[in-house]
């Protein structure tokens, strides 16, 4: 499956999805991995679950390629939440140049603090 295929497939079954990761933040070079959220993952999408990613635990993340696709976790934050977490860190300045265990950090943090209870 390349990139183009999943975002047409993600269109098609009108998931909602956002980019992430160092193509979003900055940073990213010609052999950055793609990394995308999304709120459910589409039938016949065939991918490979990453068992060990601890960016954020509010996931299931699913692999192919040099794509990661971040499956938000059912009934810890939604959709909207995630995305308004995402941009607010694109505002912190240099974000993408923070070293990348305190990116992980404050995505932490964030996403900690608005999982539903």
């Amino acid at each position: 499956m390349s990139l183009d295929s999943l975002f047409d497939a993600l269109v098609k079954h009108q998931i909602r999805f956002t980019i992430t990761g160092s193509r979003f933040f900055g940073g990213a070079d010609h052999n950055s991995d793609w990394d995308i959220i999304i709120e459910s993952l589409p039938k016949g999408i065939l991918l490979e679950r990453v068992a060990e990613y601890d960016d954020v635990p509010n996931f299931f993340v699913y692999k192919h390629a040099n794509i990661n696709v971040h499956l938000l976790l059912p009934k810890t934050v939604k959709f909207d939440t995630a995305r308004r977490i995402h941009n607010i860190v694109n505002e912190i300045p240099n974000f993408g140049g923070l070293p990348k265990k305190n990116r992980k950090a404050i995505f932490r943090a964030l996403f900690d603090g608005f999982t539903l209870k």
